[in-house]
């Protein structure tokens, strides 16, 4: 007897051999049983292939599947047109499922239908696996409704459970946002569908220099920018758009000062995991002359971030500058996240 799976786990390999191990045996672990493990091997050039190969000799659960190195993109796409199952478990290559994961999830999604998108609270793990913070991101309802549009993703996405048929009903992943192809597809999903969190960790998310949002950070937060906007004003989730560039962001009705002020807030996100001194100068460098009103949030917001940044880094005076300019701008929103961030 066929036994169709609950369950597809996506996931694409490119070079992932440090930490491939752990990840995949994460997955062959889970308390819940049926499920099919489908891995893309993009192209990888890196012991990677062995190991895949080895553990699919020994799994069936595992659907191996070989291609030249096409992109992360286009691999999550064939791995959903692969896909049996109506949920879709996305997993990353450097990153630790927590052995009750895919229960929890598909339990949660088996009692509300209504959910198309669920997250879960991640902690953060260095290169030898060590926990740096715990992350949790908004339930549904006005937080997360705000979240999407202020801030960026409000889930992690390898920790996303999602129902396929409306992941396939939107298109996918869309080529056009590299980099920002989960945001992008976020953003879709939230206005046609329902985005939810658990608040309980159900994946250890590593953060290493080669990550993509570490590696791409600049190209990520241009193209979160452009999503964020064009998810506003573009009625066709499914349309295939052309290469986005900066000179995207003029289509959009927005004061250019704004746009830029909202790409800064991202981008200075990743120096949250890693400090860096020349990158906080660089993001100070492309701060616009203006500040207008409406972008007043995005500005305190990046501040706060720099002054985390800087303190990590031990520079604690220009940390207390950071701040103090945070506060100038938005007291208010200062304040909350500075005593958020210090809760957490």
């Amino acid at each position: 007897m066929i036994i169709v799976p609950e369950i597809s786990v996506v996931m694409s390999v490119y070079n992932g051999q440090p930490f491939l191990s752990e990840a995949v045996d994460s997955i062959l672990n889970q308390s819940f049983h049926n499920y099919e493990f489908i891995i893309i091997n993009d192209g990888s050039t890196d012991g990677s292939t062995k190991i895949l190969q080895q553990y699919a000799a020994i799994d069936t659960r595992i659907v191996l599947i070989e291609q030249e190195n096409k992109g992360l993109i286009t691999a999550l796409n064939t791995g959903l047109e692969k896909a049996k199952a109506p949920l879709i478990a996305r997993m990353d290559a450097d990153d630790i499922a927590l052995p009750h994961r895919l229960e929890v999830q598909r339990n949660y999604m088996h009692s509300y239908k209504n959910i198309d998108l669920l997250g879960s609270a991640v902690t953060v793990i260095d290169e030898q696996g060590q926990p740096s913070k715990t992350i949790t991101y908004p339930r549904t309802g006005p937080a997360l409704d705000q979240y999407i549009y202020e801030r960026g993703s409000p889930v992690a996405h390898p920790a996303v459970m999602m129902r396929r048929e409306a992941v396939i009903d939107l298109g996918g992943y869309r080529d056009a946002y590299k980099h920002a192809e989960d945001y992008d597809l976020w953003l879709r999903m939230h206005k046609h569908g329902v985005i939810d969190n658990l608040n309980e960790v159900l994946l250890m998310y590593r953060h290493h220099r080669n990550k993509i949002s570490v590696k791409h950070a600049y190209d990520q937060a241009l193209i979160s920018v452009v999503a964020r906007h064009a998810s506003k004003v573009d009625p066709d989730p499914t349309r295939e758009l052309t290469v986005l560039s900066e000179d995207t962001l003029d289509l959009f009705s927005v004061n250019q000062a704004i746009l830029k002020w909202e790409m800064l807030d991202i981008l200075s996100t990743s120096l949250l995991l890693s400090p860096d001194p020349k990158a906080i100068e660089e993001i100070l460098q492309q701060c616009p002359q203006t500040l207008p009103l409406q972008a007043k949030i995005f500005a305190a917001r990046m501040h706060i971030k720099l002054a985390f940044a800087a303190f990590k880094a031990n520079n604690f005076a220009k940390s207390m500058i950071f701040i103090l300019k945070a506060m100038y701008i938005h007291p208010r929103h200062t304040m909350s996240m500075v005593l958020y961030k210090l809760m957490n």
